[in-house]
């Protein structure tokens, strides 16, 4: 079979970057099994056991597949209209609610598929051999977090309170301590210990000295190599129970929750879990042989004319924009919690009714994820809302609403109407949103207040 992968990436990659490791330990099976593989790729890529082309952004992809071609494996926004046999692989999160996906579309965890209304999806696996062995004897003397640290929904902030909690030591794969990126963000602390963006034999070393990942996500995680790279090297895995975490991290392998505390005791347990039984159960379940049987068995069903998906898929719903707010409902002892429920705060809150539009659609998510009955939550999310006035965005005059929307054009537009209701209220804006301050600050828009900033004031 001679199979197409293309991906708008440049390959080899020695660093970050899943996509572009994914599709090189794909191609790298399916030679060694004798299959004849091209890469449709970015300038400047190269490949030592298949053919690459270079993707030319003038012409559709569909009218730069060779004409040998058998299947091709999207890995980037595709053409429907390729008249080649295809599949294409949806890698993140999206927020269109009226796309149609093609029914030949595959995701990364059950629970990405499943929020889509499709079945079709195939774990990411790992290439063991660009990996060093584990060493299970040598002595563990900290945890570690890995993911790009400026990407605010990977929250470093909370695997630095999880560690301080815990009193253990922090390395930080992937972020800086001056981060200027996102907005201004230093880190003071002196059990945190930033690395940057490391990769090869440098990474392997510090994932083998950790004793634990710290993965307190705030979004609904699509796969996460970071997960299985980690229990690769013996690492338990104390995280959110977003996304596919629930369907990768077992009670065997690691523990989640939403309660940064229940996460710091697990911590102070971590010798629970046993460091063998993490690697052997990723050798097991994880690997990039199973991903490519996995991946085979779909271009067979699409090469008989069969579809991957019973309907084209479709997003179901757009991941909850206050995972934060949603957060401190369910951890009542969180900063935001606090400085909402000081009994003696001059502080008035307000917000739009989009903020309660929330609670109500994701009420049955949150149900799940904090095992609490009806009632509980009636009882611990009336405490937080009780504490803020709601306005109607149909009392805002429309000249600010023009105005906000000016400020937050080319900043995040999807905040018009809270910089709206500030300005309205003439307030303040409070947000943790560094890459929105930094927006707003440059456009001298200074009604801005964060977290921090807040829980001084109480």
């Amino acid at each position: 079979m001679h199979i197409l992968i293309v991906s708008n990436t440049k390959i080899p990659v020695l660093k970050y970057g899943g996509i572009e490791r994914i599709i090189w330990w794909l191609g790298k099976e399916y030679v060694q099994r004798g299959h004849k593989v091209t890469y449709l790729v970015e300038t400047g890529s190269t490949c030592p056991f298949a053919n690459v082309k270079f993707i030319d952004h003038s012409i559709p992809f569909c009218d730069q597949i060779p004409e040998n071609i058998d299947i091709v494996h999207y890995n980037t926004v595709h053409d429907d209209d390729t008249k080649t046999p295809f599949i294409r692989t949806e890698h993140g999160n999206a927020s269109d609610l009226n796309r149609l996906y093609h029914p030949n579309t595959v995701f990364v965890s059950q629970n990405q598929a499943q929020r889509f209304g499709a079945t079709a999806f195939v774990h990411n696996g790992l290439d063991f051999d660009d990996y060093e062995k584990p060493n299970f004897n040598i002595k563990r003397n900290y945890v570690h977090f890995l993911a790009d640290a400026a990407w605010k929904v990977k929250n470093v902030k909370g695997a630095i309170k999880i560690a301080r909690k815990a009193h253990e030591k922090l390395a930080v794969l992937g972020g800086v301590r001056f981060n200027f990126n996102m907005g201004i963000r230093i880190t003071l602390d002196t059990h945190v210990k930033f690395y940057g963006k490391v990769g090869g034999s440098e990474k392997m070393q510090l994932l083998n000295g950790s004793k634990a990942l710290l993965f307190p996500v705030l979004w609904h995680e699509p796969f996460g190599i970071a997960i299985t790279e980690s229990m690769y090297y013996g690492c338990p895995v104390l995280g959110t129970p977003y996304g596919s975490l629930p369907e990768l991290v077992n009670n065997e392998v690691g523990f989640l929750s939403t309660s940064y505390n229940e996460l710091a005791n697990a911590l102070k347990n971590i010798q629970q879990f046993n460091n063998k039984h993490c690697h052997d159960y990723v050798v097991a379940n994880f690997s990039a042989k199973k991903m490519a049987d996995e991946y085979l068995a779909m271009y067979e069903k699409v090469l008989n004319e069969e579809q991957l998906n019973s309907k084209p898929p479709q997003l179901l719903e757009v991941a909850p924009k206050y995972l934060e707010m949603m957060d401190a409902i369910l951890n009542t002892n969180s900063k935001i919690s606090k400085i909402i429920l000081q009994p003696k705060s001059k502080l008035n809150f307000y917000s739009t009714e989009q903020l309660l539009d929330e609670l109500a659609e994701h009420w049955s998510k949150l149900k799940k994820i904090s095992k609490y009955t009806d009632i509980e939550l009636h009882k611990t999310s009336s405490l937080i809302t009780s504490r803020i006035k709601f306005i109607s965005v149909q009392l805002i005059p429309r000249n600010i609403f023009i105005t906000s929307e000016i400020l937050t054009s080319d900043v995040d537009i999807d905040d018009t109407e809270f910089v709206a209701l500030t300005e309205h209220i003439q307030g303040k804006l409070w947000t943790g949103d560094k890459e929105l301050i930094k927006g707003l600050k440059k456009k001298n828009w200074q009604k801005v207040i964060t977290t921090e900033d807040l829980y001084k004031l109480i």
